[in-house]
Parts: structure tokens; C-alpha cells; sequence
């Protein structure tokens, strides 16, 4: 048992977000697993925990006190935009690093990818209320939606060439609507047709049959919010990455389609048995439990520990 006085938390070098009134994951995950938790901005002489991300100078962390300094990217590795941010930098500067990377305790990595972020959910000690009854709650619903268009890809670009070469194998069978910067065809000069909120998107997308789901990268591990959003939406995602199949551990195979040309056409005529599908394997709620959302908890409170914020 720890006594605990207030933590103080700040965000450094986040994204952009749309929605001024989207709360931080990792703030209201803080307030949901600690006592007593208050933001700060960062540089605040008596932070706690420092929060920060790669969109922002780098250096900034190096500067900013705090007792403990968290890294977390739900960006690829391979997006040179942000190659400052390397293996031996971040070992240098943070106590603990949360991104696509395998968890390795002796390397301070914890593995937290970024489709978590998406799912406002913050702990799993509820088994009514955590991160799966919400994708199945609102996939149910979602799913239920009349479907007036075929399928839809979201992007803005497309680095990897697969966006393209699985639009082309999908539009053997329907349309695809193009909402997004990338290949736009409801508007003009390459602008996105839809707003730039997440409750844009998924209002858009909640009306769509299948959704191409291709990630960005190809970085073995590298899973984003794609294929959840997907469920969430009450689409039937047409998946592609380094993995190929994505979350193992999380996510049964039926429950989506790959990107092979056979199996496109199976799922255009079989489609019912990928909605009937269940979407989590039989072991997902324990390895979300265990592996991500106690597993922070724990390397988070081991840290303050170590930083003498938390006493025994």
C-alpha cells in the first residue's frame, strides 16, 4: 500500500487536436488509476510526471523538471519526420517509453500502441465497462446504420503504395468513396470533404459497408487506431500491414478481411459472416488488462517510488 500526495502531470510536444474539448488519454488515465491528480503546464519547477510526444522540439524534454519523464509516440519508427527521436535519445532522456516497440524492462519499453488512445476507456477493472464493451457497444449500433455507400478509404496520403493497390482490388466490386486529402472525390484540390474531428469521421464512416484499413509503415508491430476505428464504425475492415494480421492476441481473424485478392472476393459475397463475427478473442480482456492498461500502472508507480513521490 503507497500513501500518495497529489500528483502533478504535464504534456509536452502533443499533437494537434481539432476538438478543444477532446480530453488527453494519459491525463484522464492518470486520474482514473492514481489518488489525487491535477495538469500542470509543462516547465512546472514541481512536476511529477512529464508526458511528451514528437511534435515539438526535441529538446524541450532535456529542460522541462520532472521527477519522472514518460515518452510516448504513436508514430512509426520509420517516419523520418521524427528520426531525432532515436533508440539512444530516448534512453538518454526518459525513465519510461511507451510505443509500438515490443515491452523490454532492461530497454524501459513498454509496448502501447496508439489505437488505445482511441477508445476512452481508462482502466480495465469493470468487465461491463472497459475497452471491448465499448468497440462491441457501438459496433452493434453502428453496424445497424443504413449502409448507402459501398466503401470508403480515409487517408491523407499514402507512403506505402497500399492504399492504392487495395482500393484497386476493392473496386472491382463497388464504389469507394474517398473522403480524405488522399484521392479526394467529393471535392476540390485535394481538401477533405469531411470535418477534421474524430466524431466527423466516424459519423461519415458509420455509413459504410467496408473500410480499407491500410497502415502507413512498414514496421513489424506498427498497428494504429485503423481497424478499430473500423469496428467502432460497424464496418468490415479490409486490412493491410508489415503483420499482416494485426494484435493477435486481441483481435480474431474472422472478424476482418486481408488484403488478397481471393479473400476480397470472398468477403464481397460472404459479408454476413464477417459481421457475425466476433470481433475480441476469447483471452482479450486479461492481455488487455495485464499487458497494458496494470502493466503502466505499475511501471508508472515504480518510478515515482524510485523518485521518492511514493512512499511504502
Amino acid at each position: 500500500m503507497y500513501c500518495m500526495i497529489m500528483l502533478k502531470v504535464a504534456i509536452l510536444n502533443w499533437w494537434y487536436e481539432p476538438d478543444k474539448k477532446a480530453k488527453n488519454w494519459f491525463i484522464e488515465y492518470m486520474k482514473c488509476n492514481f489518488v489525487d491528480v491535477k495538469e500542470v503546464r509543462a516547465g512546472d519547477p514541481d512536476t511529477d510526471v512529464l508526458i511528451a510526444s514528437v511534435f515539438g522540439d526535441v529538446n524541450k524534454v532535456k529542460t522541462c523538471p520532472a521527477r519522472v519523464k514518460v515518452f510516448y509516440s504513436g508514430e512509426s519508427k520509420l517516419n523520418k519526420s521524427y528520426k531525432s527521436y532515436n533508440d539512444q535519445f530516448l534512453k538518454e532522456n526518459y525513465d519510461l517509453i511507451l510505443n509500438f516497440s515490443n515491452t523490454n524492462e532492461n530497454e524501459k519499453v513498454q509496448r502501447f500502441p496508439l489505437w488505445l488512445l482511441y477508445v476512452p476507456k481508462y482502466n480495465m477493472d469493470d468487465e461491463k465497462d472497459n475497452f471491448i464493451t465499448y468497440v462491441l457497444e457501438n459496433r452493434k449500433k453502428n453496424m445497424n446504420n443504413h449502409k448507402d455507400k459501398f466503401a470508403c478509404c480515409i487517408a491523407r496520403h499514402d507512403p506505402c503504395n497500399m492504399r492504392r493497390n487495395v482500393c484497386g482490388e476493392l473496386s472491382k466490386y463497388g464504389t469507394i468513396s474517398y473522403p480524405g486529402r488522399w484521392k479526394n472525390n467529393g471535392g476540390t484540390g485535394g481538401k477533405s470533404t469531411i470535418g477534421d474531428k474524430r466524431e466527423d469521421k466516424i459519423n461519415y464512416a458509420k455509413h459504410v459497408k467496408y473500410m480499407v484499413c491500410c497502415e502507413s509503415h512498414r514496421e513489424k508491430g506498427y498497428c494504429s487506431e485503423k481497424i478499430f476505428e473500423a469496428f467502432i464504425c460497424g464496418n468490415i475492415p479490409v486490412y493491410w500491414s508489415e503483420d499482416m494480421e494485426p494484435e493477435r492476441e486481441i483481435l480474431k481473424r474472422d472478424s476482418y478481411c486481408l488484403f488478397e485478392g481471393e479473400e476480397i472476393k470472398n468477403m464481397v459475397n460472404n459479408s454476413k459472416s464477417y459481421e457475425s463475427s466476433s470481433v475480441f478473442t476469447e483471452n482479450a480482456y486479461n492481455v488487455l488488462k495485464r499487458e497494458y492498461y496494470d502493466k503502466l500502472k505499475s511501471n508508472l508507480t515504480n518510478l515515482l517510488r524510485k523518485s521518492g513521490k511514493l512512499m511504502v
